[in-house]
């Protein structure tokens, strides 16, 4: 039997374990769901409440995934689904803004494609940069402002998504501007001139 650090817990005969990361306060969880590993913050200093939030953590996504829903990982294409299901919800319910087809197109078509597998909180300035030369290479030329505009406001869509179930604090989601071939910019100054980048980002202090 693999012994365990003295900072894990097992639970559900094994199947979930409470563990501390080093240098943090507050426990952590794993489990896999299907062939997917899931690792959760519990949020919780107190051992027991930490037990309890995994176990009702893990009893979630079982469900999820026995009823082929998304079993949600903080891998890029998990949190842009979830935020397209969001969307076309509201849609069908006649409740969703027009725009959101557009948003949905675009984070199927360019995003998901491209960050795919990608951990959400691993998207930093050079990614995008990376991602910015990939869809002029698509699109085959660069992007016009108001393409730009749609596009930003579906990827803050997705980090909404991820900011709301905790993958990501608000202080570290990119801040997005955008400065296309053909349109005038939606920011003037110093944050579309620090960049040649059509979808140039930085991040906000934590």
């Amino acid at each position: 039997m693999v012994a365990l650090k003295p900072d894990t817990h097992v639970l559900l005969d094994g199947e979930v374990k409470v563990y501390k990361r080093p240098n943090s306060k507050r426990w952590q969880a794993t489990f896999k769901v299907n062939e997917h590993w899931v690792r959760i913050s519990t949020g919780k200093r107190d051992l027991e409440e930490a037990k309890t939030v995994a176990r009702e953590q893990y009893l979630d996504y079982k469900f999820r995934a026995k009823h082929d829903l998304p079993v949600v990982t903080k891998r890029f294409e998990d949190v842009a689904k979830l935020a397209v299901a969001d969307m076309q919800k509201q849609l069908d319910a006649g409740a969703g803004r027009k725009v959101y087809k557009d948003y949905i197109k675009a984070i199927d078509k360019y995003f998901i494609p491209f960050f795919g597998k990608t951990y959400i909180t691993n998207i930093d300035h050079e990614k995008i940069l990376a991602f910015n030369a990939w869809r002029v290479a698509q699109i085959g030329r660069e992007p016009k402002a108001s393409t730009l505009n749609t596009h930003n406001s579906a990827m803050n869509k997705i980090y909404d998504e991820a900011v709301a179930r905790g993958f990501i604090s608000q202080g570290k989601v990119p801040v997005l501007s955008n400065n296309g071939e053909d349109d005038l910019p939606l920011f003037s100054g110093p944050l579309v001139s620090r960049a040649r980048s059509p979808f140039a980002c930085h991040h906000s202090a934590a």
